[in-house]
């Protein structure tokens, strides 16, 4: 290969020379400076990359049975980008008039490299214009297709636009007038009289509900704005809006994106047909439509041990449900074991939905971040077992007697707790009373005896825990029992451990990228629970002996996490989700709908700070609604009869214009168990809030 003369290296340098493939790859082209598109011939046409992918092409294009020559831009000077990306459309540029082929190329690469898409032959008349658009994915294939563009300029007072069908995946598209300039919007009139399918666009032929066709396919309507929306066949709810100003210009609206890529959403990409983009005098000017919602859904998983009803039989089924869940960020709580987490990660990246998680390792000696009490004292060590100190060893060989005896799957210190926490009440509660009854010590042996049993740990583990490890136990052994999924890529993940006795409890943070170059920061929390008398308090956290601890653990963390937001997020707009495990008392005007009250000093506390994501006039409904029904939400059979909505999603740094729909999820998804009773997949409905992107 020759070597470049010292003038074309300094030609090079003065140009400012973009070298892709390495410098002595261009001396195969003739080097010259700046940036040109071809301008020769009688008539034009015009590139636009609509494959969903980050990869930049260059198009190469010949007259029928004559050689390619050099592609557009690795020809059009040293001072040309590498190709065109993903929605950029060439300005026309010149060919002959006649039968022409194209075939797109990897950007850098010569006519000779790799042929990405081609076509062969395509009809150009004299004087006209023609766009050429590439499209499809790696499961359809890639292909091109050729599309004259509107032959006159629009008369006064008219406009014209025309919809190409180029989203591989999404089906075949309702096309209408939608309610709003921006989704989400309803589908208020419909524009064309049947959909169009992958590829199709208007035609001469078309049959529209309103205005003209001309006869390169565009609809010449009346020149006022118009919101110009899609949607999948048969629904009324757009998934795609973008808005037309009405000017006197002929638009080319092509359906673009991949409903398998989240990065490449399903949109609208709008250009102008005859004028230059303002960013670069090669393109065309081109604009995507703004995106919808964010789908952000709270679940409880309901999978913590023989606490939770029909556990096995359900479980199969919830990692399944959840894995192919249709949110773009899903906050889980309640899935104590690790094996669960790691089970659902790996069938949600099977699924092809959710690629990215989070989740966190986490056991007896994980401290609290910050675990500081409500005084600032940092609460020291404990010095003896949970079983020891006012502990007498006769009370605890009791109670796991009764256990082995009545509540077990062997009867043996190798077995597991059966019939869980329902069991030790009905069965061995008298054996349970001295320590629920006794002094802290004891309340805390009590806790460790129950709580381990409900977490997998055979008798014998159980008794040796309680009464040999001085740590403060723990469920499942210190285990996080909260995760995330996203469709999105996750970075600067981290883990924020509130201070909390007897469950590990979290906030998960990271910045969610849902557009490339856009992030924003997610946080995903759940507070301990509401135990009342259920489970004695002997924590660090509830300095008040006249108010439920609790309740002032919950308090407290609720704070930890909002100074852990602010601190976390700063001035960038933030989602905040989770199970808070507390809930606003509400009755509705006619009655009917009743929300009990679950320690909702928190939500006031979290709402001082944030803001509630949910749409104006939003009725409160229960996630955790009673077997007998009457809070909104389907009744659940796994529940008594209170109905609480414990599930809150709040913004930061963004108005409560961002909040636009709220929906129950996981509702009409029912297991069969052993007994041939349907049942739900958790104790608890699933929460969704969509939120407007920013």
């Amino acid at each position: 290969m020759k070597k470049l003369s010292r003038l074309a290296i300094a030609v090079l340098a003065l140009s400012g020379c973009q070298v892709v493939a390495g410098v002595e790859d261009r001396v195969v082209d003739p080097i010259k400076g700046g940036c040109t598109l071809p301008s020769g011939g009688n008539a034009k046409i015009r590139f636009v990359n609509l494959v969903p992918d980050d990869a930049p092409v260059d198009v190469c294009v010949r007259q029928s049975g004559s050689d390619f020559a050099r592609p557009i831009l690795r020809g059009g000077g040293s001072a040309c980008p590498s190709g065109f990306s993903y929605t950029q459309a060439s300005a026309p540029f010149g060919v002959q008039s006649g039968k022409v082929d194209l075939k797109v190329v990897p950007a850098g690469s010569t006519c000779g490299g790799k042929t990405l898409a081609k076509i062969d032959g395509v009809p150009i008349a004299p004087g006209s214009s023609t766009t050429i658009a590439r499209v499809g994915n790696e499961k359809l294939g890639q292909t091109m297709r050729a599309y004259v563009d509107a032959g006159a300029d629009v008369a006064s007072g008219r406009a014209r636009f025309r919809v190409i069908h180029a989203s591989p995946g999404s089906g075949k598209m309702s096309i209408g007038v939608a309610t709003e300039p921006r989704l989400p919007a309803d589908m208020k009139t419909p524009i064309l009289a049947a959909p169009l399918d992958y590829l199709e666009g208007t035609t001469a032929q078309t049959k529209t509900a309103f205005g003209s066709m001309t006869p390169e396919g565009y609809i010449e309507v009346p020149g006022t704005a118009l919101n110009v929306g899609a949607a999948p066949e048969g629904q009324t709810k757009a998934t795609v809006v973008t808005p037309l100003p009405g000017t006197e210009a002929a638009r080319t609206v092509f359906l673009i994106g991949d409903p398998a890529k989240p990065y490449f959403p399903v949109r609208a990409l709008t250009c102008v047909d005859a004028e230059r983009s303002e960013e670069s005098p090669l393109l065309t000017k081109c604009a995507p439509s703004a995106l919808g919602t964010l789908s952000v859904v709270s679940v409880n998983a309901f999978l913590y041990g023989s606490f939770a009803d029909d556990e096995a039989v359900r479980r199969p089924f919830v990692l399944d449900t959840l894995a192919k869940h249709d949110a773009d960020l899903m906050c889980i709580t309640a899935i104590s074991r690790k094996s669960d987490r790691d089970a659902l990660v790996e069938k949600a990246k099977a699924a092809g939905i959710y690629a990215y998680s989070i989740t966190a390792e986490s056991t007896l000696d994980t401290p609290p971040t910050e675990p500081a009490n409500q005084s600032g004292a940092t609460p020291k060590p404990y010095d003896v077992p949970a079983c020891g100190g006012t502990n007498k060893q006769e009370e605890i060989d009791a109670a796991m007697a009764c256990v082995m005896a009545k509540c077990s799957t062997t009867g043996t210190p190798d077995g597991i707790l059966k019939g869980g926490s329902e069991c030790i009440s009905s069965s061995c509660a008298g054996s349970f009373i001295p320590l629920l009854a006794g002094d802290l010590n004891q309340k805390r042996c009590f806790n460790c005896l129950v709580i381990s049993s409900l977490s997998d740990e055979t008798h014998g583990q159980t008794k040796n825990i309680c009464t040999t490890d001085l740590r403060d136990y723990k469920a499942f052994l210190g285990q996080t029992s909260s995760m995330v999924l996203s469709r999105f890529p996750l970075s600067d993940v981290e883990t924020y451990y509130l201070p909390s006795t007897s469950y590990q409890r979290v906030v998960h943070y990271a910045k969610a990228e849902h557009e490339p170059g856009k992030k924003i920061d997610f946080f995903c929390g759940e507070l301990t629970a509401a135990f009342g008398t259920l489970v004695p308090y002997h924590g660090f956290y509830a300095p008040d002996a006249t108010k439920d601890p609790w309740f002032q653990e919950q308090m407290w963390q609720a704070q930890r996490s909002i100074e852990y937001v602010k601190k976390k997020a700063a001035d960038r707009p933030a989602i905040i989700t989770g199970e808070w495990a507390v809930s606003k008392g509400y009755t509705s005007p006619d009655g009917k709908i009743k929300i009990d009250e679950q320690n909702g000093a928190v939500l006031d506390l979290l709402e001082k700070t944030f803001v509630h994501a949910v749409p104006p006039g939003f009725t409160p409904i229960c996630t955790e609604c009673a077997a007998g029904g009457g809070g909104g939400g389907p009744a659940n059979p796994y529940n008594g009869d209170l109905n609480i909505w414990q599930f809150h999603t709040y913004l930061w740094k963004l108005d409560a214009s961002y909040a636009v729909e709220t929906n129950l999820r996981f509702t009409d998804f029912m297991v069969t168990t052993p007994e041939g009773a349907k049942r739900p997949i958790s104790d608890r409905w699933g929460f969704e809030t969509k939120i407007r992107r920013p």
